[in-house]
């Protein structure tokens, strides 16, 4: 496993691996920890306004999604996708219908080990 990995996936009675002290507010959620900016969020209010933002062109359009996580300083949800397991796209949304398929703009992750790589140890890094 990956030891940046680790700070992110463990159990609630495990130890993280220590970072700066002032990065040290964690979301947990199940077997999951958050690092800042990103924190636990289910509420399923964030994918219906995805499914309320996406045109019939979208990537995204007639996807269903569970919400994940979110972006506490953006409107960046990170969505996974229930009819592709293991399969994340990470979501600016826009709060308007948007007319192009480019809006609101996502990105993909073929794994959770992908997004924590590639988004929230980068974001935490730089929050």
């Amino acid at each position: 496993m990956n030891r940046y990995l680790s700070i992110v996936i463990m159990n609630r009675v495990s130890r993280p691996l220590s970072i700066r002290k002032d990065k040290q507010r964690r979301c947990y959620s199940d077997d999951i920890t958050y690092l800042e900016p990103w924190e636990d969020e289910t509420s399923d209010r964030f994918a219906d306004e995805l499914y309320k933002e996406i045109s019939s062109e979208h990537i995204l359009f007639g996807v269903q999604v569970k919400t994940l996580a979110r972006r506490c300083d953006r409107d960046d949800f990170l969505f996974s996708l229930i009819e592709q397991p293991g399969t994340y796209a990470q979501v600016h949304l826009t709060w308007k219908q948007e007319e192009s398929d480019d809006w609101p703009k996502i990105l993909l992750f073929s794994s959770f080990e992908d997004w924590v790589n590639t988004s929230m140890l980068p974001d935490n890094r730089d929050y």
